[in-house]
């Protein structure tokens, strides 16, 4: 049902124009002959209002044009289509529709043409030839992938989603070179520096001015960035591996994607306890971190480890030492986080 509106609302023009004027059904081939994109922002948010200008170019006798456009309606919304300067600023009579404009569905149609028997216009360089009005609701790309002619095999074939007709006042079709392009809609940028079980601030950067939101547990932490982008925020100091949820709200009053941030571990494990080793000692024992790795030295050279339990009690395993010999116990956690060495020596 959209590809048959669709197909019914581009033919719009040319049928008006045969009613008006003498029809020819020669196709007239313009070369050279041009339609192209151009945006008003070259970095478009959501949220922001934008326009999307359909230009023309190397066009002569031209005395109307269709536009038809498919696009999500989750992404962008669109405001409104006005006439471009070239039947704006022609200094002639102009007439202009919109037949459709579904915006749950994403179509809108818009055609302008010159009014009485008069010539049509020469377009020389690249002109506006209409301007659609728009708002980014959310990130996102949609093409503008042009199909000049041949609608009745579908506005979508091949991916296409705009038709642009031109006509000139024999009421016969301008072929051009269509130059396709895409709206893309930006998220807003967030950078967040590391978070670990040290940190009393949360900073990055963003957008300059953006609000930034910063959920751990049941509570928002809420502060704004320079207008630089620079953002820091005071938080409780988090436990290693606890998330925190970080997004920004820019000036357009749209709200980015959340990112996800796992708190780093940055803090030693304590010195483990070492309990009293001799010369008999097949095992050394005592307490740490839990889950922590243990490994004992004698001088540099290592006679064994175990792993921690929950608790942090540890048992290592070692062969029998001198009497007087030095044993060094260090701990390291699961982000290899070293402690300092527990020297014990052993006794007879």
């Amino acid at each position: 049902m959209k590809l048959k509106k669709i197909t019914i609302v581009s033919m719009f023009l040319l049928f008006i124009l045969s009613v008006i004027l003498p029809f020819n059904n020669t196709v007239e081939a313009a070369t050279g002959s041009q339609v192209s994109y151009s945006f008003s922002s070259s970095n478009i948010q959501g949220g922001q209002s934008f326009d999307i200008t359909v230009n023309a170019s190397n066009v002569s006798n031209l005395y109307g044009a269709s536009l038809d456009f498919s696009y999500n309606p989750a992404l962008i919304q669109i405001k409104g289509i006005d006439k471009g300067n070239i039947f704006k600023n022609s200094g002639k009579m102009v007439n202009s529709y919109t037949p459709i404009n579904d915006i749950k569905k994403g179509i809108i149609s818009f055609t302008e043409m010159l009014q009485g028997n008069v010539s049509g216009l020469s377009v020389k360089g690249n002109n506006s030839l209409f301007i659609i009005h728009a708002k980014a609701l959310k990130s996102g790309t949609i093409p503008l992938k042009t199909i000049s002619n041949n609608v009745t095999n579908g506005m979508s074939a091949y991916g296409n989603n705009i038709c642009v007709k031109l006509a000139n006042s024999n009421a016969t079709s301008i072929y051009y070179t269509p130059v396709n392009s895409s709206i893309k809609i930006n998220d807003t940028s967030l950078s967040v520096n590391e978070v670990n079980n040290r940190s009393t601030t949360i900073s990055g950067k963003t957008i300059g001015s953006g609000t930034v939101n910063v959920k751990i547990g049941s509570k928002t932490y809420t502060g704004k960035a320079n207008s630089a982008g620079a953002y820091s925020i005071k938080i409780p100091v988090q436990a290693a591996g606890a998330k925190v949820y970080i997004n920004v709200k820019n000036g357009y009053g749209y709200t980015s994607s959340t990112k996800t941030i796992t708190v780093v571990d940055r803090i030693a494990p304590a010195v483990p306890t070492v309990n009293t080793i001799n010369t008999k000692s097949r095992t050394i024992t005592g307490k740490t971190e839990g889950y922590a790795t243990v490994i004992a030295y004698v001088g540099s050279k290592q006679i064994g480890n175990s792993k921690a339990d929950k608790n942090g009690y540890y048992t290592i395993k070692i062969s029998s030492q001198k009497v007087g010999a030095k044993i060094s116990v260090v701990a390291v956690d699961g982000s290899k986080n070293r402690s300092s060495g527990r020297v014990s020596v052993v006794r007879k």
